[in-house]
C-alpha cells in the first residue's frame, strides 16, 4: 500500500467549523449525504496534500469548554503541546538509539535484554509525555480488503469502502462514535492491498472508551470477536514522531487490538 500523507495535527484536536472551506472534509452546511456523495472514496482520488478524507464528530465534549462556557480553542494548544512533544520525544528516541548502540558495542551478549528495558522505558516516557501535553488522541484502524486479498475475493472493493465509510461517517455525526474518522481516497490504478479506515478517540490511556468504541462498532457490525486479522489502535503521538511500522527503534505501533479488548 502506498504511504499516506499524515496531517500536521490530527482532525480529532480540530473542530469542525475549522476545516470550513476545505474540499476533504464534510462540512457544516452539509448532510452526511451529501458529503458522502461529494467525496465517495471508492472513486475520490488523491492528490498532493490530499490523502485523507475527514469527518468531525459536531458534538463538543465538556471538557472543551471554557469556564465562561465558551468552546476553547483547541486546536491552537494542540499546535503547541504538538512542538513541545515532538522536541522532548525526539529526544527520548534519540537518546534510545544512543544505549542500544553502546550496548551492542560494549555488551553484546546481554544488549537485547537491555535494549529491551530501554525501549520499554522510552515507550513508557513517550506516553507520559503524550498525556502531559495532552497529545492523547489515537484511532482504531480498520483494514477494508481488497479484491487482491485471496479472503475476500468475492467482494467489490468499491462497493465495500464507500458502505462501510457511510456506516462509519453517520455514526461520528450522530456522536455513536469518537470526535472523528478518516478514510484514504483512491491512491493509484490499478489498486492493490487495502484501504484505511480510522476511528478516533480523544484519549489513549482512557481504555473504558476505547472498548466503548470497539463494542459500538461491533454493534455496527464492522468488528466481530476472534476476527482475524484483529483491529489495532494506534496513537496520534507515535504518528507525530514519525513511529512508523518497522521503525528503527523496534518500538511496536500499536497500543491495543479488538483481539485483546473484546
Amino acid at each position: 500500500m502506498e504511504p499516506y500523507y499524515y496531517a500536521h495535527i490530527s482532525p480529532a484536536a480540530a473542530r469542525p467549523h475549522q476545516f470550513e472551506g476545505k474540499q476533504f472534509v464534510r462540512q457544516m452546511r452539509e448532510t452526511v449525504e451529501e458529503f458522502l456523495q461529494g467525496l465517495p472514496p471508492a472513486t475520490t482520488k488523491a492528490s498532493v496534500g490530499f490523502q485523507w478524507i475527514w469527518i468531525s464528530n459536531p458534538n463538543v465534549p465538556p471538557h472543551q469548554f471554557n469556564p465562561d462556557g465558551t468552546p476553547r480553542d483547541e486546536w491552537s494548544e494542540r499546535v503547541s503541546n504538538v512542538s513541545i512533544l515532538r522536541m522532548n520525544g525526539e529526544e527520548m528516541l534519540n537518546e534510545l538509539k544512543r544505549k542500544a548502540s553502546v550496548a551492542r558495542q560494549n555488551l553484546p551478549q546481554e544488549s537485547v535484554e537491555m535494549i529491551s528495558v530501554e525501549r520499554d522505558r522510552t515507550i513508557m516516557d513517550i506516553k507520559n509525555l503524550a498525556i502531559a501535553t495532552k497529545t492523547t488522541t489515537g484511532k482504531v484502524g480498520s483494514p477494508i480488503p481488497m479484491p487482491h486479498t485471496p479472503t475476500w475475493m468475492l467482494f467489490s472493493s468499491v462497493d465495500r469502502v464507500d458502505h462501510i465509510w457511510s456506516i462509519v461517517a453517520h455514526a461520528v455525526a450522530t456522536n455513536q462514535l469518537g470526535p472523528g474518522a478518516t478514510v484514504s481516497p483512491k491512491l493509484k490504478h490499478p489498486e492493490t492491498g487495502s484501504r484505511l479506515i480510522c476511528i478516533y478517540t480523544y484519549d489513549f490511556s482512557d481504555t473504558e472508551d476505547i472498548i466503548r468504541g470497539l463494542h459500538k462498532l461491533r454493534e455496527l457490525g464492522l468488528v466481530a470477536p476472534n476476527e482475524w486479522p484483529p483491529r489495532y489502535y494506534n496513537c496520534d503521538a507515535y504518528t507525530y514522531l514519525e513511529i512508523h511500522p518497522g521503525n528503527q527503534w523496534g518500538i511496536p505501533l500499536s497500543l491495543y487490538s479488538s483481539e485483546e479488548m473484546l
